[in-house]
This record gives structure tokens, C-alpha cells and sequence, in this order.
């Protein structure tokens, strides 16, 4: 079984940056994308704001926040030319590559 490490989430919207604070709370590298930086930076923005109601409400540590945060980075897809789709085992699936929607 291979162990994961880091996650990509395609879309920084409300769902995107929903995945993306779960799996960076979760302990993953998150590498969040969108077509637009303004989205990734307001994901961003949303993501503290809502660690840090976690924290206030003692849902989470301090230190878990700080945590979280660090585990998080933005880029800007210009398209999805060469993102490779795998299934849970690693193995190539069916159209083992995403059609570039620009």
C-alpha cells in the first residue's frame, strides 16, 4: 500500500478550499489550484479565518493551526496539460490524461 504524502486539489472554490484545510489539518502537503490567483489567495485568506474560529471555539491547538498553515501552498493552472489521473493503487486509469479545458 503506498502511503500519501502530499494532496493536490484542483479549484480553490467553497469545496476546493474546504479539502484543502482538511487535508492541511489532516497533516498532507496541500498544493491548492485554480485558474485565477485571486481565488487561491481569497481560499488562503478563508482557510486562516477558519483555523483561527477553530482555535477560538478550542477545537484545535495553536500549534495545530500553525501547523496547518505551513502545510498549504497556491499555484495558478494556465491548464491541466499533463495532470495525470491515478486511481488509489497509483495505476494509470482510463484517459490517463485531463483534455486541456483552455
Amino acid at each position: 500500500m503506498i502511503e500519501i504524502k502530499r494532496v493536490g486539489v484542483i479549484g480553490a472554490g467553497q469545496m476546493g478550499t474546504g479539502i484543502a484545510q482538511a487535508c492541511a489539518t489532516a497533516g498532507f502537503a496541500v498544493r491548492l489550484n485554480d485558474r485565477e490567483e485571486k481565488r487561491i489567495d481569497a481560499a488562503f485568506s478563508n482557510i486562516d479565518t477558519s483555523l483561527a474560529k477553530l482555535v477560538s471555539k478550542g477545537k484545535l491547538e495553536e500549534r495545530a493551526k500553525c501547523e496547518a498553515q505551513a502545510h498549504h501552498s497556491g499555484l495558478q493552472l494556465r491548464g491541466l496539460r499533463g495532470v495525470r489521473s491515478r486511481d488509489r493503487g497509483g495505476h494509470r486509469e482510463r484517459g490517463d490524461e485531463v483534455p486541456n479545458p483552455i
